[in-house]
């Protein structure tokens, strides 16, 4: 019996450990690669971290500080990427990605950034406006000082009498839509570069999730297949299969939340030596915003499972206890 139990006991130990990524991979497909995720207030949460996001790096450009506030960031940005254009590309990547899901579409997923675009004109007209604006004007200028002005380059710290200032309103504007056009794409696809293949060789979201599904289908199976060797190993008494089952699914929940801690943990480990600190604090707020949906799952499932574990542990503790107790009132 004690082999047995020895036996038992390994298969437990590996059933815990198989669990961790059979609970990670179940958070992920529940969260990120679940056409139901988008629905609802994950898109709100979204746009209001990307605003937020977005207003306090634009805010920390030195360029930009100089002529607007950081209220009129932020009104540009809600002004000109209004929730309804995030709304809109969110839809058409649910769209696909049902697709995706349902196998009725092959191709990868390719999302428009369009609505991104259509008030660029816009944007870019109103910060030329704002930025000039803020500049003000020369005193005690004369036609030398207007010569050597004409050749400066960039904005002028003021703007003399003689000079309009549509002026240098037109320019402004011309390189601020410039700018926006490259850094905004017409079109995004998520992709991840295939270490492993060809150099330049990427793999698309459609092979991702194929992946996945069947690691999602895969690690329980596995899952299961040790639940079942511990029953045949322990085979009798059947309160001690339920502590030894009871035992596995306990560790493994156990084990889960020590890792959904950790993965949530990792943000304030982050070396201060392989970043400024400017990057530091960005990658902590991208990590901890992107994690906290897979770790708060995956939390969830972890006290599933232990709670499950311990139950049926207890359970064959008290049974075994009333057998006992039933045995000597029959001797």
């Amino acid at each position: 019996m004690k082999i047995r139990k020895f036996f038992a006991g390994i298969l437990v130990l590996m059933f815990a450990i198989i669990t961790l990524p059979t609970l990670f991979v179940q958070s992920l497909t529940s969260t990120y690669l679940n056409v139901d995720f988008y629905e609802g207030p994950v898109i709100d949460k979204s746009y209001d971290y990307l605003a937020l996001f977005l207003n306090n790096e634009i805010s920390k450009d030195e360029e930009v500080t100089n002529y607007l506030a950081a209220s009129d960031v932020k009104e540009i940005i809600e002004k000109y990427f209004p929730k309804q254009a995030f709304s809109e590309i969110a839809q058409d990547f649910v769209s696909q990605l049902k697709s995706l899901n349902d196998d009725r579409r092959a191709e990868d997923i390719t999302v428009s950034l369009l609505p991104l675009k259509e008030h660029i004109d816009d944007l870019a007209a109103d910060v030329a406006y704002r930025v000039v604006d803020s500049i003000p004007a020369c005193a005690d200028f004369d036609e030398e000082d207007l010569a050597a002005f004409t050749k400066e380059e960039g904005l002028p710290s003021c703007i003399p009498p003689q000079i309009e200032r549509t002026e240098l309103e037109g320019p402004l504007r011309r390189e601020i839509k410039r700018a926006m056009q490259e850094t905004i794409p017409d079109k995004f696809s998520p992709v991840v570069e295939n270490n492993g293949g060809n150099v330049g060789e990427k793999i698309g979201l459609h092979q991702m999730i194929s992946v996945f599904q069947y690691i999602h289908l895969i690690l329980p199976l596995f899952l299961l297949i040790l639940l079942l060797l511990i029953m045949l190993i322990i085979y009798k008494p059947y309160t001690s299969i339920m502590k030894f089952v009871g035992s596995a699914l306990a560790l493994g929940g156990i084990f889960g939340l020590i890792l959904a801690q950790l993965m949530s943990q990792i943000p304030a480990y982050i070396s201060k030596y392989a970043y400024d600190e400017a990057e530091i604090d960005k990658l902590r707020e991208l990590y901890s915003f992107l994690f906290a949906f897979v770790t708060d799952k995956m939390t969830v499932y972890s006290i599933f499972f232990a709670g499950c574990g311990a139950l049926i542990f207890f359970l064959g503790i008290y049974l075994k206890h009333h057998h006992s107790i039933q045995k000597s009132l029959d001797a």
